[in-house]
């Protein structure tokens, strides 16, 4: 659990120049790579999660497991049900099993064991909908 003392304050001078881009950073190498990865993210929320959203109300998603690094989510939104199984941790992870398309995995290289061994890698992710 975060522990209060953490907690940054938004109001602190010192957060705020923290929170500023820093474009020289961003003009690097490692910069374009990760504008380049937020751009991709972004396009593929705006092609298809964005449409889903319209009629959605609360209530919606399912926390099947939050511990230890490892998270699973299900949105069910429509007739479309979202997925999101992650591993933060710095050790391999079993988590739920997912369908569907997948919308983005990190890395790429590691889909067909998160899909079909629900084996995932140290700091890996998919996102799938189905």
């Amino acid at each position: 659990d975060l522990e209060l003392q953490e907690i940054r304050n938004s109001n602190d001078l010192d957060t705020f120049l923290a929170s500023k881009l820093d474009w020289q950073e961003a003009e690097t190498e490692r910069g374009m790579v990760l504008r380049t990865i937020f751009r991709d993210l972004i396009e593929k929320r705006k092609r298809h999660l964005m449409p889903l959203l319209e009629d959605v109300g609360g209530g919606v998603g399912h926390v099947l497991l939050a511990e230890e690094g490892r998270l699973a989510i299900d949105w069910q939104l429509g007739e479309h049900r979202w997925q999101l199984r992650a591993n933060f941790s710095d050790e391999i992870a079993t988590l739920p099993p997912v369908h569907g398309a997948a919308i983005h995995v990190m890395p790429p290289e590691a889909q067909s064991d998160m899909r079909d061994l629900s084996r995932f890698p140290a700091a890996s992710l998919i996102v799938t909908c189905g």
